[in-house]
Order: structure tokens, then sequence, then C-alpha cells
């Protein structure tokens, strides 16, 4: 199950007029979130030629010579970041497995849209190890980039159209969780565009989110 909260206590059912946050009851939800993401997104892909809905590039970074639509998602390890990419990719045509890559770095997916590409820079210490993986090969060539850990000192380069957000919200600093009776705990979801792109994903990705909810 997916509900609207308003932290500030704020009502309203417009998702265009707040930022509302997402309750995902559990891991079903998450995957729900990540079908709605995977629409928004194809549906900009399309529509959407170089750089005419980016608020401009910067340059000499990796960002520069971007093409790709780059979307961060943030959250404590385990919340549901992998779970929602999976649930993108699916929703955007693989059908073959969909591994984290905590390990191997980055994976390639082929999609209805295009060239995926799905990377961890959890284990990333230096910016420069993003240009080691060819990184501006990779943007050169993709419609997506999907990069868990995004807030990582190796990403302090890449310039994000979307961050998403994933939390748990009694989640103490220890990362202790407080999962209830025993069962999945309820993340909050909620989204950060920095590009005009990212706006229209994020609205469009609310918009799915809210039909039939009624704001809390």
């Amino acid at each position: 199950m997916i509900r609207i909260v308003d932290p500030h206590r704020r009502r309203s059912s417009d998702p265009q007029s707040t930022n509302p946050v997402f309750e995902l009851a559990n891991e079903q939800a998450t995957a729900e979130a990540g079908e709605a993401l995977a629409e928004a997104v194809a549906s900009e892909a399309g529509e959407s030629t170089g750089e005419s809905k980016r608020g401009g590039s910067e340059g000499g970074s990796a960002a520069s010579c971007r093409q790709a639509i780059f979307i961060g998602l943030r959250g404590s390890l385990g919340v549901g970041k992998t779970t929602l990419v999976r649930s993108l990719l699916r929703a955007l045509g693989v059908a073959g497995s969909v591994r984290s890559p905590t390990y191997t770095l980055a994976e390639p997916y082929e999609t209805r849209i295009g060239s995926v590409w799905h990377l961890d820079l959890y284990r990333m210490t230096d910016p420069d190890e993003l240009e080691y993986i060819g990184i501006r090969d990779l943007i050169a060539s993709s419609t997506l980039c999907l990069i868990e850990w995004p807030d990582r000192r190796s990403g302090e380069r890449l310039v994000f159209d979307l961050l998403v957000d994933i939390e748990i919200p009694d989640e103490s600093e220890d990362g202790t969780r407080g999962d209830r009776d025993g069962g999945e705990a309820i993340r909050r979801l909620s989204f950060t565009p920095g590009s005009e792109i990212g706006r229209a994903i994020s609205l469009r990705s609310k918009r799915s989110l809210s039909e039939g909810l009624g704001a809390r």
C-alpha cells in the first residue's frame, strides 16, 4: 500500500502545489513506486532532446558531456533502493536478472527507451574512479543512469536531474530500525528535482502515485 503523508501537516490533494512524501508500506509498494518512476522517465525520455530541458551544464566536469538522464537514489543500506531500481527496469522491459552493482560498480541494461546503466558509488572514494570506469563514454551512449549513493565523494562531479530519497522515519543513527511487529518497516519516498527534466519526471511520478489517494 502507498499513501501520502505530510510531515509539516499541510493539507493538499494537488501534487503540483506541494512536494508530498509517499509512505511505502512494504516491498510491493516500493516496487509500485519504481513502476511509476519508470513510466515518468519513459515519457520524458521520449519527449526530451539534448539539453533542452536541463538547466545548462558544468564545463570541465564529467557532467559537461552529459546526454543521459541522471537519477540518484539516496537512503541507508537495505532501505529498498535496489528494489525500486529492479522494478523500474522491469517496467522498462528488462526480463533477465537485475543484480545490485555493489561489487561490480556498474551494470548495463538494454530497455525500451535505450541503454540504461545502474551504478553503485558506495565503495568508490575518489571522483577519479568514475573516469577509470569510463563514465564519459557511458554517459554519451546512455538514455538513463541510475546511481545509488550519489552523495558519496565519488559522485561530487555529477549533476543529477532528480534525487530520489527513501528513508525509514524511525531509523536511529546507528541504523537500528523500528520494524512493525517484526515485519517490514515503513519507508518514506520523496523527490528532489535538479533540472527541468527532473521536475517533469518528479511531477509525472507524483501524479501517478497520487491517483486514487487523498492527502493525509
